[in-house]
């Protein structure tokens, strides 16, 4: 009998992993900490994050009722550091199959797309949310660790659909990043002639069979044992009740919304002069599929040209398959990190365009100047993605900054009123309107997560009591509440806050009268 140590075990695993895979994932890791580091080393609390200080995410209202699993690995807390770690660590190891699901080897390439992956301004909207970022990232991994089993083992579409029902369970958005991967998969297949007809028909079936048993698996669990729809969120309530007539309009947003994207600037994530650039390497694109398709034309018959065909159109559908599942309500950026997959498809064309033999000099100009236009285009993009991500977080540290200046001003005017005690119940009359003295961007109007003013949040009073320390009891009512304690004379004379006299005792309660 053969023993293995640990040490002998590592080093084989590491001999076996190939070079652009360790590439792949050791740029990925150092280039994600390295954006992300004013986030994973600061505590920038956004509305809810505040509530989700201490926090098992249990989710199943949402539908999200394995969330609790990843997010117990980074404990209960919210805690930037690990949390944000174990996120860029599970980006690195889907960026890593993600390039092995396309077939890219190229280390300038696996390099472009793990970087994409990392610096998408998905990634920093979640982070907005440092609780939920770890796990929803694990259900990312989740979703391509599923195309990459479908794919690499005879039988691993079988495994797929247990990957495709947890990596939903825990957030469901991330269908669209599974769907892109196995469309794209059978592209490149068709593109490489790795494949007869009878193959790509069954590698098909597989990859959609996993696709709808895992979502059926999904949805029926949800609602036969978690009831789900309880409570709509972000739309997804939708899923499984989607009528025949509404599919053309959804499938027709799910194109726009592509188009949106890329050469409309419809988030304003992009320089204003990219729209035009991402056009002229779109066009590059189309050029290096055709010459492809005409180079391999004698493996290529009348078949396979048309499923080729068929799953280039499929593919931008089956990446923003959100806007199918969130059926009445429009994605936010959270929801639309499979947009990433495109980025990925566009670097596997180019490797495969450069694979082949060329003989004439115009077609190795062609490739090379579209090799080129897509490496520097794509590290611009990463550079303008990273700028956004540090915008987002430089405006939450102000936003911090000024509710801690906001909280302390407050909690002292509440200590200096007379006769104060730490027993007494503190009433707020309205909501502070005190909003942030920063002007959003317009790059970052659409970074969820940034919440102008915690001073109007609903978390505030969590907020004053975790991270201000005010451990007294407070309560907010409004004009009905009012007449019932009997205060309405009182409230009414009271200027509103910071005016002098907005801060006042009655009996065993202080009152603070906001607008």
């Amino acid at each position: 009998m053969t023993f293995t140590y640990p040490d002998q075990y590592l080093l084989g695993l590491w001999k076996r992993i190939p070079k652009h895979i360790k590439i792949t994932f050791f740029v990925t890791l150092a280039i994600g900490l390295l954006i992300h580091l004013f986030m994973l080393t600061n505590k920038f609390p956004n509305h809810d994050d505040i509530t989700q200080m201490i926090d098992v995410l249990h989710r199943p209202q949402y539908g999200r009722w394995f969330l609790f699993f990843p997010a117990s690995f980074s404990s209960t807390f919210s805690m930037p550091w690990v949390n944000g770690f174990l996120t860029i660590l599970y980006i690195s190891i889907s960026s890593c199959l993600a390039v092995s699901c396309f077939q890219i080897k190229r280390p300038v390439l696996c390099v472009l797309a793990g970087v994409l992956m990392v610096s998408f301004p998905s990634v920093c909207s979640t982070f907005t949310y440092m609780q939920c970022a770890d796990p929803y990232f694990f259900g990312m991994l989740l979703a391509c660790l599923a195309a990459f089993f479908a794919k690499r083992f005879k039988f691993g579409f079988l495994v797929a659909i247990p990957l495709i029902t947890l990596s939903l369970a825990i957030y469901q958005a991330y269908l669209g990043v599974v769907a892109g991967l196995v469309v794209g998969m059978l592209i490149i297949g068709i593109l490489k002639n790795q494949a007869g007809i009878k193959e790509i028909l069954i590698n098909t079936l597989k990859y959609a069979g996993s696709l709808i048993a895992g979502t059926g698996i999904y949805i029926l669990v949800t609602r036969i044992f978690f009831g789900m729809p309880v409570i709509a969120r972000s739309g997804f309530n939708e899923m499984g009740n989607i009528s025949i007539s509404e599919v053309p309009v959804l499938v027709k947003q799910a194109y726009e919304g592509m188009f949106d994207f890329f050469f409309r600037n419809s988030f304003g994530f992009h320089h204003p002069g990219l729209r035009y650039v991402f056009a002229v390497v779109a066009l590059f694109v189309l050029l290096l599929l055709v010459m492809v398709i005409i180079k391999e034309k004698r493996y290529l018959d009348k078949v396979k040209f048309a499923l080729l065909l068929l799953f280039i159109a499929v593919l931008p559908l089956a990446v923003n398959i959100i806007y199918v599942m969130s059926a009445n309500s429009t994605p936010n950026i959270i929801m639309l990190y499979s947009l990433t997959i495109i980025f990925v498809a566009v670097l596997a064309i180019v490797e495969i365009a450069t694979q082949l033999q060329w003989k004439k000099t115009i077609s190795r100009v062609t490739i090379t100047i579209a090799y080129w236009l897509v490496t520097v285009v794509m590290l611009f993009g990463c550079y303008n993605y990273s700028i956004i991500s540090n915008q987002a977080y430089f405006m939450m540290h102000f936003v911090y900054e000024q509710a801690y200046s906001y909280s302390s001003a407050l909690i002292s005017n509440i200590q200096r009123v007379e006769k104060y005690s730490p027993e007494d119940k503190i009433i707020f009359v309205g909501v502070p309107e005190r909003a942030f003295t920063i002007g959003l961007s317009a790059e970052l109007e659409h970074v969820r997560g940034i919440y102008t003013g915690l001073q109007n949040a609903y978390s505030f009073h969590r907020f004053l009591r975790y991270y201000m320390g005010l451990n007294q009891e407070i309560q907010t009512i409004d004009g009905e509440q009012i007449r019932e304690m009997g205060l309405d004379k009182i409230v009414a004379d009271m200027p509103y806050y910071p005016a002098d006299g907005s801060v006042l005792r009655v009996d065993d309660q202080i009152i603070v009268r906001f607008q």
